[in-house]
């Protein structure tokens, strides 16, 4: 019998299977399951900032101080933007064919009681 062991948002853990969205993951060719961590992308608000930068300093050195104030706000979302960027953390699947990447989410929580369903549903298997 069937018996749900994790289930939020579109993703559901079962003994049996590992639903996420559209796809499912039969539990039985599942050899270990593994997190990974993937640092933020930052290179293009960094681009985006050294461009703002340079365009307020060149507008302060011409005097045009309204094109100064906008290129001056919009250095500040870059570096918001640069700042708000995440970490994204994935469940990778194990299987006797390879690895499979099977959920990206970027709240670590939320994969770390993911895996420990998936770790609970492969042990159940054997």
């Amino acid at each position: 019998m069937e018996h749900v062991l994790f289930e939020q948002n579109a993703v559901t853990v079962t003994n049996a299977r590992f639903i996420v969205g559209g796809q499912t993951y039969a539990v039985r060719n599942v050899t270990s399951v593994r997190p990974v961590k993937y640092p933020p992308k930052r290179t293009t608000p960094a681009v985006c900032l050294f461009f703002c930068t340079a365009v307020a300093t060149l507008t302060f050195a011409l005097g045009a101080i309204e094109l100064v104030i906008c290129a001056g706000l919009a250095t500040a979302a870059c570096v918001c933007w640069l700042f708000k960027q995440r970490p994204v953390f994935a469940v990778i699947l194990v299987t006797s064919s390879g690895e499979v990447q099977a959920l990206e989410h970027y709240h670590w929580p939320f994969i770390d009681r993911v895996i420990v369903a998936l770790n609970e549903a492969i042990v159940s298997q054997h």
